[in-house]
């Protein structure tokens, strides 16, 4: 992509913007300038933004030809749904201002923050005209209706499950048109004045390593991912170990949140820094959450979580599709981020089929697995049986037998699909509506 390889050249509003002396005597001597203006911006519409910024900076006529608003429109793929520049004054004005930092968009970003990890999208502001890395935030609704009870046994309760999913206003990272990387990518600004104590943030790519026995990386070894990196560090991922020599090192799919308190210098010199410790997000690998005829239940679902609330899962399909393991991207106290909450090691071997006359899942099959949990702290993690009703392509409900830690009864936990397409573009939030 264009936007990750901008700093290994000039950059893009250089080559825009710089007025050079343009010779007629090579113009005409210029086979391509012979061509028709037709076939010229042909050729325009199949180059990126960065040669096309090089493209127009050999000559007058193709000068005139990159010019076209409509190319310059076509460069923004990611932004194709945007009718207007604004705020600023032309396409090739919002191409200059966010090109750097598209590679950031269109990716679901998940975090190694402890035990509850986080989700993250990038987004276009078309208010400030900047890129804003948001939060994902689940949560559940409180409901006015009473539990039910299941009309299959007529004893376990169901509770309303009413998760909203939403992009939270407040961005983590907000990225605008004088927000430069440097020679490795990283970007720095300062991102809130607190009276005298400004805090800074900083967000650059990682250097991705192969795993090592007992080395902790992110994403865990339990998300399929194409890279890893480090996620230890004792001074903040600031050593050379941690940082790519360049761009070429620089992971498109891992990055580091970092921010901090500067206090107030004196006499020339900085003041205190105080850290608030870093974040690595990964990106995960679209063909993880889009199902396929081979793996249905691939996918992102929301899920209850009791005294928890909503937990975000990556429900992973084994490649033959007959194991079924569902992996915390968020987490809490007991089952963390990145672990297992409950796996099928065969989704062939059905138990029984729902009977057609049950009310909340009617002729649903279901699969026997196991389910995980923990003391606080993830501490004293066991394992019990589990029931998995597949209930329909966008529903699952487990149904944790707690009689091994001395609970009677089944606790029952529903499982709603993740449009995460919706979330990718400009949509800011998903509602489900009461179900059991």
């Amino acid at each position: 992509m264009a936007a990750e390889r901008v700093d290994a050249e000039m950059s893009v509003e250089n080559k825009v913007s710089s007025n050079h002396q343009i010779s007629s005597e090579t113009s005409s001597r210029s086979f391509l300038c012979s061509l028709p203006t037709e076939i010229l911006l042909l050729i325009a519409e199949n180059i990126d933004g960065h040669d096309l910024a090089r493209l127009s900076c050999t000559c007058r006529k193709l000068s005139n030809v990159c010019a076209s608003e409509c190319l310059w429109a076509g460069k923004l793929e990611r932004l194709s749904w945007l009718t207007t520049p604004a705020p600023y004054k032309s396409f090739k004005a919002l191409y200059e201002a966010t090109h750097y930092h598209l590679w950031l968009y269109g990716k679901l970003w998940h975090s190694d923050r402890p035990f509850t990890g986080s989700i993250a999208v990038a987004h276009y502001n078309a208010k400030t005209g900047n890129i804003d890395l948001c939060s994902l935030l689940a949560n559940s609704r409180t409901s006015r209706n009473p539990p039910k009870i299941w009309t299959a046994d007529g004893c376990t309760h169901l509770f309303p499950f009413n998760p909203v999913l939403e992009v939270w206003h407040d961005p983590l990272v907000s990225l605008s048109a004088t927000s430069r990387p440097d020679d490795l990518g990283e970007i720095t600004y300062e991102s809130l004045s607190h009276g005298i104590t400004p805090v800074y943030t900083s967000i650059s790519r990682a250097r991705a390593v192969k795993p090592m026995p007992g080395m902790s990386v992110w994403p865990p070894l339990t998300i399929p991912a194409a890279d890893r990196t480090r996620n230890v560090s004792n001074n903040s991922f600031r050593g050379s170990g941690h940082k790519p020599r360049d761009l070429a090192q620089a992971s498109p799919s891992i990055l580091r949140l970092r921010k901090w308190m500067q206090f107030a210098r004196r006499g020339g010199i900085a003041g205190m820094e105080l850290a608030n410790g870093v974040e690595t997000f990964n990106a995960l690998d679209p063909s993880l959450w889009t199902p396929t005829a081979a793996h249905p239940w691939r996918g992102l679902w929301v899920g209850d979580y009791f005294k928890h609330g909503a937990e975000i899962v990556l429900l992973h399909q084994s490649a033959d599709g007959s194991r079924l393991e569902a992996i915390k991207l968020t987490g809490d106290p007991n089952v963390p981020r990145g672990e297992l909450t409950w796996r099928v090691p065969d989704l062939a071997a059905v138990m029984r089929t729902t009977p057609a006359w049950e009310v909340e899942w009617p002729d649903a099959q279901v699969v026997a697995g196991e389910g995980q949990l923990a003391d606080t702290g993830y501490k004293n993690a066991c394992w019990v049986p589990l029931e998995v009703i597949l209930a329909a392509p966008d529903k699952v409900v487990a149904m944790w037998d707690m009689k091994p830690i001395g609970v009677q009864g089944m606790t029952v936990s529903v499982y709603r699909r993740i449009r995460v397409e919706d979330f990718l573009s400009h949509t800011r939030r998903q509602v489900w509506e009461e179900a059991p």
